[in-house]
């Protein structure tokens, strides 16, 4: 089993470069969301644990500003609302979505 090619990249590039190429991955999984997971792993710090306190995920995050962290809130919010329909294959990833409205300060989840 492999992660997200998506998130694979966050491993092997430059906090600050990935979060340059952030947003043309969130823009494409609006146009297919048949890739959700790329982009939801790519919010979320890596494990199955989803800690929040390793270097990897500090870097990333104390790399994004208050507007572009509302960004990606506002994101994660617009995406839950895509995906309605419970036929939707994206729909099994809806698990990702949730952690990643928590890690993200969203309530309601």
């Amino acid at each position: 089993m492999m992660g997200a090619p998506a998130w694979l990249a966050r491993i092997y590039l430059d906090p600050d470069t990935f979060r340059y190429y952030l947003p043309s991955l969130l823009v494409g999984v609006l146009h297919d969301t048949g890739y959700i997971d790329w982009a939801l792993e790519c919010l979320l710090p890596a494990g199955r644990k989803r800690r929040t306190e390793r270097k990897e995920w500090t870097e990333f995050w104390d790399g994004l500003s208050d507007k572009q962290r509302d960004a990606i809130r506002a994101y994660l919010t617009g995406i839950r609302s895509m995906l309605g329909n419970p036929t939707d294959p994206a729909d099994q990833h809806l698990h990702l979505l949730d952690d990643a409205a928590l890690i993200w300060g969203l309530s309601g989840r």
